[in-house]
């Protein structure tokens, strides 16, 4: 997304630095961990290898960056995975690379609030607060530049920026620097950390609380960046089989917000009940109770039909 936009009037951010200071601590309240957080620190790079297998165990694909930078070792978009034996291979190569996750549906997106010469990401990250847009976030992350960078459920949603309020989302085709990970010799740090929730940022509630001039015109679509199809008895989609298999062989405590994912991308395609049955099925062989894996299909449908389905 550009900044700045055509006709209406200005976007600009506001709030004073201090009253945004004291929002972080409310902020963090959404995301009180239920044990406490692993504080990300780095001390070589077997608790990088360890940090990469631990993300790849969540179905998140990693790749290796340079040591001390945020630049891929190689094409990543076609590279990155979730092998244990492919990504022992790649830290045993450069122990000191850094972590990138690949953002977007079936792994994270991420709200990162930009502090760095002066830019007002701490007053933006007040406004989503107080607005609750960050309840629901999964992780937050301090970054070596100041900055933090909240975790929620991945999405097809694309990557934007608003750069006037220190404000960028990643998601799908983009990647994130992951803890224990460095830069300038500063650390990425977990400040807090909770279960999965499902819950995914609302990218065009974002845009409508701090440039209400560029509203979607379509906020459904604006969300999910895929227009649904309508359903129908007997519509498949594509992908069904991969995304079978996908769920059934996710871990303990990543079951339901995988089950959940899968049944957004399986409804945007206008998928039936009896395909949706499939991926319950799946979820439930994987380990999950079944009341667990319907709720689960069910907040997807409210999510991509909405409420009144």
């Amino acid at each position: 997304m550009a900044a700045g936009g055509k006709g209406g009037t200005g976007c600009h951010p506001t709030g004073a630095d201090e009253s945004a200071r004291r929002a972080h601590s409310s902020a963090l309240g959404a995301v009180a961990p239920e044990s406490p957080p692993d504080r990300g620190g780095r001390s070589g790079g077997d608790d990088l290898l360890a940090a990469a297998l631990r993300y790849a165990g969540y179905g998140w694909r990693v790749h290796p960056c340079r040591p001390g930078t945020k630049s891929p070792r190689f094409k990543w978009r076609q590279a990155a995975t979730t092998s244990p034996s492919t990504i022992a291979a790649w830290w045993r190569q450069w122990p000191d690379g850094n972590i990138a996750i690949c953002t977007g549906l079936g792994s994270l997106d991420v709200l990162d609030f930009d502090v760095a010469a002066g830019k007002p990401g701490m007053a933006t990250l007040e406004r989503l607060n107080a607005a609750g847009l960050l309840a629901g976030a999964i992780a937050v992350v301090r970054t070596p530049s100041g900055g933090w960078h909240y975790w929620f459920a991945g999405s097809a949603e694309r990557n934007h920026s608003l750069p006037e309020f220190g404000l960028d989302l990643r998601a799908a085709g983009g990647m994130v620097i992951a803890p224990p990970s460095a830069v300038d010799g500063r650390a990425y740090e977990f400040v807090e950390r909770r279960p999965p929730s499902g819950v995914t940022v609302d990218w065009a509630a974002v845009v409508e609380l701090l440039c209400p001039d560029r509203r979607p015109p379509n906020p459904a679509r604006a969300r999910t960046g895929v227009r649904p199809f309508a359903a129908s008895p007997d519509r498949r989609p594509a992908n069904l089989d991969g995304l079978v298999r996908w769920v059934a062989r996710q871990p303990e405590g990543a079951r339901n917000d995988r089950l959940f994912w899968a049944s957004c991308e399986a409804l945007r395609q206008g998928a039936s009940d009896t395909v949706l049955a499939e991926l319950v099925a799946a979820a439930v062989a994987a380990g999950l109770d079944r009341r667990s894996a319907e709720n689960s299909v069910q907040s997807a449908r409210n999510t991509i039909h909405g409420r009144s389905r």
